[in-house]
């Protein structure tokens, strides 16, 4: 896949994430300003709410898409996550094993500390009994 169709669709994923989000930010706004949501021209499935989210996500992808800087940016972290080297299925089950297993000795270790200060601090706020 080239990094210009890589780049096409990462616009086109955050245009339809950001319509989401203005659709739910806008339809509230809408709900708690006016009442209730007007339907736009007539159709049952179009609210302003709904066009307003659309015609927004829709111009800062058009933004996006012809700013240089961005596309610019965007291109170059394409191009070095294409120089990533994955890790093998071993090596990831055993970072897995290690991960887990620090995370255990860890929270065995805190959960210790939590135990005896807690009981220092019973004995110093309410005596020793």
């Amino acid at each position: 896949m080239t990094n210009r169709r890589i780049l096409g669709f990462t616009w086109l994923a955050l245009a339809v994430s950001l319509g989401m989000v203005l659709n739910s930010f806008t339809s509230w706004v809408w709900v708690d300003l006016m009442g209730r949501a007007t339907q736009l021209a007539g159709a049952s499935f179009i609210t302003v709410p709904g066009a307003l989210s659309a015609v927004l996500s829709g111009a800062a992808a058009w933004f996006t898409w012809k700013h240089e800087g961005i596309n610019r940016y965007v291109t170059e972290v394409i191009a070095e996550l294409r120089k990533v080297v994955w890790p093998g299925r071993d090596e990831l089950r055993e970072s897995t094993i290690v991960v887990i297993i620090s995370v255990l000795v860890f929270a065995g270790v805190l959960g210790s500390f939590d135990f005896v200060w807690a009981k220092i601090t019973n004995v110093i706020l309410f005596g020793a009994g």
